[in-house]
């Protein structure tokens, strides 16, 4: 009885030796918003650090009351643009500051600065305090460790939430007598 139960667990352990290990579980898909806010991005750059793309983008409060929109690209030669607006207040047109990020000629991540020019569209708006949908695009030029160059591209569609103090938005909406924000028409 002893040696049949011995056979037993060397045949079990045999058994589990020519086993091949379950395959990988696939990776899970990627949530709806990153996709959207990839759908509608390109960068085009010149200069030292060229790029003629498709980039990866968000759109950020900066600050009080500014907009930030960063750009990735995906490669580690220009991994990142942000362009930022000091005082966002809505659809319209904007000198803004240009941050690009760049390997120098030693290889390491350096940086350029410059200005640009950023139309900006609100498409949507789900009251005076709540998101918006925004569509833009930027124009300029840059100077710095990075490189000199110029840039242009466009983003959107990308949701936006104004900050809830200390921007232009909460000021025109808010009452003169103190009164809580009123949704804007239009």
């Amino acid at each position: 009885m002893r040696s049949g139960s011995l056979l037993l667990v060397c045949l079990g352990l045999l058994a589990g030796c020519g086993a091949e290990p379950p395959p990988p579980e696939p990776p899970p898909p990627s949530p709806p918003q990153a996709q959207r806010e990839t759908a509608g991005g390109y960068l085009r750059t010149s200069g030292r650090q060229p790029f003629a793309g498709r980039a990866a983008f968000r759109c950020l409060p900066h600050a009080e009351g500014g907009l930030q929109i960063s750009f990735r690209t995906g490669r580690p030669d220009l991994p990142a643009v942000a362009v930022q607006i000091e005082r966002y207040g809505g659809s319209g047109s904007y000198k803004g500051r240009l941050f690009l990020t760049g390997r120098g000629p030693s290889g390491a991540l350096v940086g350029s600065k410059g200005e640009t020019e950023i139309a900006v569209t609100e498409r949507e708006e789900t009251g005076a305090m709540s998101a918006v949908l925004l569509d833009g695009k930027i124009r300029g030029s840059y100077a710095g460790a990075a490189g000199k160059g110029e840039i242009e591209g466009r983003f959107g569609p990308c949701w936006y939430t104004p900050p809830l103090t200390s921007s232009p938005r909460a000021e025109s909406a808010a009452g003169s007598d103190g009164s809580a924000p009123r949704p804007r028409s239009g």
